[in-house]
């Protein structure tokens, strides 16, 4: 929505529609209605439509178009959404295959430039304070990657290779060699691993979805991703498969949530 971006919404229609086109394209017609009589504006231009399926995805399909039509005397006026390979909803980036690599590339791409911008504060003749670096990695690197962490699932390797990120300013800073491991430098100075704020950040999101009531909509649809038996009916298969780590990161949060201590 052009005057609010934080509100962002998602249209998907049932799997194996042969309508599937059509009533994306009156979804759309929808919600520029409900825009127009309630003062707003869809950006088409910031929307776009993907593809999300097993099977290799087109490099490209028509755009998602409407013309312009009136209704209740207001004039709808014609909109077109692109297609494309990827989705970005709400911070994460989604390939047509619900994996993660783009997310992965984008994010790296983005800590490694912020990364540089610090470095450069590093001189010979003005050496900073080791905790203004230690400081501007907490707020400007780890902060990129707190939107929708607890939803992504990575290998290990990708993890250790954005730690590498975090750390090397500290590494530059020291002048320490490569036999000094990543993950040492950033418990040293207090700074949290990518994979540990992962975790962390599951475990606040298994606290607060249990607080949920069981009829809400975010409820229900983590109890079926939760629920093998369900996902034929209650969750898209392909999600179910891909967010297996995510329900298997899930579990192990309750566990640990049940096993805390008393207050």
């Amino acid at each position: 929505m052009s005057r609010d971006p934080a509100a962002d919404i998602a249209i998907h229609p049932q799997r194996n529609d042969p309508h599937a086109r059509e009533n994306l394209e009156t979804a759309i017609k929808l919600v520029a209605i409900w825009c127009v009589f309630n003062g707003l504006q869809l950006a088409d231009r910031k929307s776009v439509f993907t593809i999300f399926s097993n099977r290799t995805s087109p490099s490209s399909s028509p755009s998602l178009s409407t013309v312009p039509f009136t209704v209740g005397g207001r004039r709808i006026p014609s909109l077109s959404v692109p297609f494309s390979p990827s989705a970005r909803y709400l911070g994460p980036t989604l390939d047509h295959r619900l994996l993660w690599s783009d997310h992965f590339a984008a994010t790296t791409r983005s800590l490694s430039r912020t990364a540089h911008i610090i470095s450069s504060y590093i001189s010979p003749t003005g050496v900073p304070p080791i905790h203004m670096i230690a400081s501007l990695i907490s707020s400007l690197m780890i902060s990129k990657l707190l939107t929708g962490i607890e939803f992504i699932h990575l290998s290990d390797d990708k993890w250790s290779a954005i730690d590498q990120l975090l750390s090397s300013p500290l590494r530059r800073l020291l002048r320490l060699p490569s036999s000094v491991h990543h993950s040492l430098i950033l418990a040293l100075f207090g700074l949290p691993s990518g994979k540990s704020l992962h975790l962390a950040s599951v475990l606040k999101f298994h606290s607060h979805a249990s607080s949920l009531p069981s009829s809400h909509p975010s409820r229900v649809l983590i109890d079926s991703l939760l629920d093998v038996s369900s996902h034929s009916s209650a969750f898209p298969l392909l999600a179910a498969r891909r967010f297996r780590s995510f329900a298997q990161d899930l579990q192990l949060a309750g566990a640990a949530y049940e096993a805390r201590p008393a207050p």
